[in-house]
C-alpha cells in the first residue's frame, strides 16, 4: 500500500511540472509575445500565435476581445505596441507539460500590464493560444 501511495505521489508531483527545457521555452515564447508587440514586429508575432488566438484586454470596466489576425494587424499598423516595457515573470503553471499558463507583468512609463498567457505545444513549437491582459495606468 505504501508503495502505491509513493508512486501516486510521484506521478502527481510531476503532473503539473514541465521539464526544465519545456518550461524555459514556454516562458521565452510568452516573453517574445510582449517583446514583438513592443518592437511592432508583426511578422515575428505571427510566428508564435495560434491562427485562432484570442486576446481579452481589461481596461477599467471594459473587456475588449481581439482575434489573433486583428491583433497582428493592429501591431503592424502601429495602433498597438511600439513602447518598450520591463517584463517580470510572476508565475508559470503547466497543466500536463505541453500546455502552460505564464503570468507576466510588463510595465512602461505609462501603463502596467498584467498578462496571463496560455500556450500549447504543437508540432514541437510553443504557440500562444489565449491572452488575458489587465491594463492599468502607472501612477
Amino acid at each position: 500500500m505504501k508503495m502505491i501511495l509513493l508512486v501516486m505521489m510521484s506521478i502527481m508531483a510531476n503532473y503539473n511540472t514541465p521539464n526544465e527545457k519545456a518550461f524555459t521555452d514556454a516562458v521565452q515564447t510568452a516573453k517574445d509575445f510582449i517583446k514583438f508587440v513592443d518592437e511592432s514586429d508583426a511578422a515575428s508575432l505571427e510566428t508564435i500565435l495560434h491562427a485562432e488566438m484570442m486576446q481579452f484586454a481589461k481596461i477599467g470596466d471594459k473587456l475588449m476581445p481581439f482575434k489573433g489576425g486583428d491583433f497582428i494587424q493592429m501591431v503592424a499598423d502601429k495602433k498597438l505596441g511600439g513602447t518598450p516595457r520591463e517584463i517580470t515573470l510572476k508565475s508559470v503553471q503547466s497543466i500536463r507539460g505541453e500546455t502552460v499558463d505564464v503570468i507576466l507583468q510588463a510595465v512602461s512609463h505609462e501603463y502596467d500590464f498584467m498578462y496571463q498567457i496560455s500556450l500549447a505545444k504543437s508540432s514541437g513549437k510553443w504557440l500562444v493560444v489565449t491572452v488575458l491582459s489587465d491594463i492599468k495606468p502607472v501612477k
